[in-house]
């Protein structure tokens, strides 16, 4: 995934986004979305790993798993968000 915020409407106005790695080691990067790029974050994410990104993470920063040419061996990540309901209809 290149870079990105979790930033839909329908995830309201403070998102909360949970996610579970499984399997090989990835690297996840955060950095501030307006500013300084040099801020940036790395975290290894391993085989049971949660990441959780709340309160104005969405708004403030962006993520990303950057592509690699190494074989990082076989993972699965869940992420989880919740969807609010429309209330207009």
């Amino acid at each position: 995934m290149g870079w990105h915020r979790d930033n839909e409407p329908e995830l309201g106005s403070l998102p909360v986004v949970c996610s579970v790695s499984l399997g090989a080691r990835r690297r996840f990067r955060l950095r501030p979305w307006k500013g300084s790029r040099d801020q940036a974050l790395t975290f290894e994410l391993g085989g049971g790993d949660l990441m959780v990104m709340a309160g104005a993470t969405q708004q403030s920063w962006e993520h990303a798993l950057l592509k690699t040419k190494q074989s990082i061996g076989p993972r699965l990540n869940l992420t989880f968000r919740a969807i609010l309901e429309d209330r207009a209809s």
